[in-house]
C-alpha cells in the first residue's frame, strides 16, 4: 500500500481510494474507490452506492460525479456541490492516480 500526497491510497495494482474529509463523512459517505473503468462512492444513508463511469475527458469527472449524484440520490443540491467540489479540488491526483494503474 503506498500513498499519494496522503491523499490517495492504492489498495491493489488496479484500485485506490481517495481519502474523504469531514464534511464528505458528515453527508453520510463512507469512501471513494477507484479502478480503470469508473469511481464509486460509498454512500451510509442510500440503497446503493454511486457508480460513475469515467468521461472521456477527466477534467468533466465533477460534472459527471454531479450528474450521477443528482440521478442516483436523494441529496439536496448544497450537498450535490460539496461532493461535486471534494473530486473538483483532488482532480489533478485522482487523474495520475488513474495514469498509475492503466
Amino acid at each position: 500500500m503506498s500513498l499519494l500526497i496522503n491523499k490517495i491510497v492504492f489498495i491493489s495494482d488496479d484500485i485506490f481510494k481517495v481519502r474523504i474529509d469531514s464534511a464528505l463523512r458528515k453527508l453520510g459517505i463512507i469512501d471513494i474507490t477507484c479502478n480503470s473503468d469508473r469511481m464509486e462512492i460509498g454512500l451510509r444513508k442510500e440503497d446503493v452506492d454511486l457508480q460513475i463511469d469515467y468521461p472521456d475527458d477527466l477534467d468533466y469527472l465533477p460534472d459527471a460525479v454531479e450528474e450521477e449524484s443528482r440521478f442516483q440520490t436523494s441529496y439536496y443540491e448544497s450537498n450535490i456541490q460539496t461532493i461535486r467540489s471534494y473530486i473538483g479540488e483532488n482532480l489533478e491526483l485522482i487523474k495520475e492516480a488513474l495514469k498509475q494503474i492503466e
